[in-house]
C-alpha cells in the first residue's frame, strides 16, 4: 500500500507504508509534521486499518449458482413436463470493501431446455440454448409461457425481455433446431412484440399475441401471418383440445388506473367472438385462461381459478390458501391443465396441483444454490402445505 502527503509547496510526494512508519516512530509524534500531511496520514492509516482488518475478517469469496425454472408445460403423455432452466454461474460475493460495489459478479449465464417426471423425479438437461452468448431471460413481465406439440413433437414459447432470446421460439422436444418461425416487424417506424404462442393440434398454426394488444394466426405451411382480433386488449391466446375454439384475454376497458379483463372465445377463422358467461349469463372476469383436457372447462385466473363448464355455465373454483399456503393474484398465472392436474410455472419454481386430490407439490425452487459438484437442480421435490385445512 501506498501512501501519499501534501508537503509545503503542495508538490506530492511518496512514502511506503515501512517509511510512513519509520518516520512516525523517529519523531516519537506526528507533532512535527505539517498540518495537511498529519491529517492525510491519519486519514490513510484509518483506511488501511479498515482494509486490512476489515477484508482480512469479514471479506470471503462465495462461489453459487442461481438457477430459475420457467415456462413449464405438460409433454405429449401428460406425465412428463417441459421446462427451461436458467443458471448464473459463479456469483462472486464478497465482504467490505474488497470489491469497490461490494456486490454480485455473474461470470457466466447459460439456458437449458429440460424435462422431469410429473413428481418432480428424473430432472434431465435436454440441450443447453443459446450456447456462448451469456442467454438471459426476465420475466418482469409474468411467466414465460411454452406450449409442446404432441402432432409435431415440437415446443413453442414466449420471451418479452431478455438477452439473446426475445421473440417467438421453436425447437424440437429432443433440443434441436431452435429457431423463430418468423421474425417479428423491427425498424424505425414499428418494433413489433410477439409473445406466448399456442399450438393448433395439429401443429400447423400458432396463435400468439401482438403488442398486448391484439391477436395474430402464423400458419407453417404458407410461412404467412393474418390478424385475427383488433383489441384494445387481446392476450393469452390458447387453442382448444380439439382446435374449435380459441380462448383469451380481451379486456373490454383498459387504461392505466383500470383494467375489465374478461375471458372470450374465437374461432380460429375470426368468426364467432363472444365471451365466457356464467349461469347469470355475466361475462366471467380474469385472465391467463386455460383448458380442460377434454375440452368441455375453461380455467380462469383470479385470485381462485374458476372452472368454468361451457355447456352448463357452471363455475367452481380452486383455492390456492388450503392447498399451498397463499392466495395471491399471480398465483395462477402461466398454468397449464393436464390430466395430472394444474402445472404452475411462477417466478418461485414449478408447481403441480392434483386435481383430485387438492395437494400441491414443489417440483423444483427457483433460488441461489452452492456450486459445488457443479449445476445444481436446488432442492428435493417437497410436498407443500396449505392452511386452514
Amino acid at each position: 500500500m501506498e501512501l501519499y502527503c501534501g508537503i509545503r509547496d503542495g508538490t506530492m510526494t511518496k512514502a511506503k507504508a515501512n517509511e510512513v512508519q519509520r518516520d512516525t516512530i523517529r519523531y516519537g509524534c506526528m507533532n512535527r509534521w505539517p498540518t495537511g500531511c498529519r491529517m492525510a496520514l491519519l486519514a490513510s492509516l484509518v483506511v488501511a486499518a479498515m482494509v486490512f482488518g476489515a477484508t482480512a475478517t469479514h471479506a470471503k469469496m462465495e462461489t453459487r449458482n442461481s438457477v430459475s425454472y420457467l415456462g413449464a408445460a405438460w409433454g405429449p403423455d401428460g406425465d412428463t413436463i417441459y421446462f427451461l432452466k436458467q443458471a448464473a454461474f459463479k456469483q462472486t460475493t464478497t465482504g467490505f470493501l474488497s470489491r469497490p460495489t461490494g456486490g454480485v459478479e455473474t461470470q457466466r449465464s447459460g439456458i437449458w431446455f429440460c424435462k422431469m417426471n410429473w413428481d418432480g423425479s428424473q430432472k434431465q438437461e435436454i440441450a443447453e440454448m443459446w450456447p456462448g452468448q451469456n442467454p438471459y431471460i426476465d420475466t418482469q413481465s409474468g411467466p414465460i409461457w411454452m406450449e409442446i406439440s404432441a402432432a409435431t413433437s415440437n415446443a413453442a414459447f414466449g420471451v418479452e425481455y431478455g438477452m439473446a432470446t426475445v421473440g417467438i421460439w421453436v425447437m424440437g422436444l429432443d433440443g434441436k433446431d431452435l429457431h423463430k418461425p418468423f421474425e417479428p416487424v423491427w425498424n424505425d417506424k414499428e418494433k413489433e412484440r410477439v409473445l406466448h404462442p399456442s399450438w393448433s393440434p395439429d401443429g400447423s398454426q400458432l396463435v400468439y399475441c401482438k403488442d398486448d394488444r391484439e391477436l395474430g394466426i402464423f400458419d407453417f405451411k404458407t410461412k404467412k401471418r393474418r390478424q385475427l382480433t383488433d383489441g384494445p386488449r387481446d392476450e393469452e391466446p390458447t387453442f382448444s383440445p380439439k382446435g374449435d375454439w380459441i380462448a383469451y384475454m380481451h379486456c373490454l376497458r383498459c387504461d392505466g388506473h383500470y383494467a375489465d379483463t374478461r375471458i372470450w372465445l374465437i374461432r380460429s377463422d375470426g368468426s364467432e367472438q363472444k365471451p365466457v358467461v356464467d349461469e347469470k349469463n355475466r361475462p366471467v372476469f380474469g385472465w391467463w385462461p386455460s383448458w380442460s383436457p377434454d375440452g368441455t372447462k375453461i380455467g380462469i385466473t383470479d385470485v381462485l381459478l374458476y372452472l368454468v363448464d361451457l355447456a352448463s355455465h357452471k363455475a367452481e373454483y380452486v383455492d390456492p390458501l388450503p392447498i399451498m399456503g397463499e392466495r395471491l393474484p399471480y398465483t395462477f398465472m402461466g398454468h397449464h391443465w393436464g390430466k395430472r392436474g394444474w402445472l404452475l410455472s411462477d417466478r418461485g419454481g414449478i408447481i403441480v396441483i392434483d386435481e383430485s386430490t387438492r395437494n400441491a407439490r414443489l417440483l423444483a425452487a427457483s433460488g441461489s444454490y452452492g456450486a459445488v459438484g457443479g449445476i445444481q437442480w436446488g432442492i428435493e421435490p417437497v410436498d407443500l402445505k396449505g392452511k386452514g385445512r
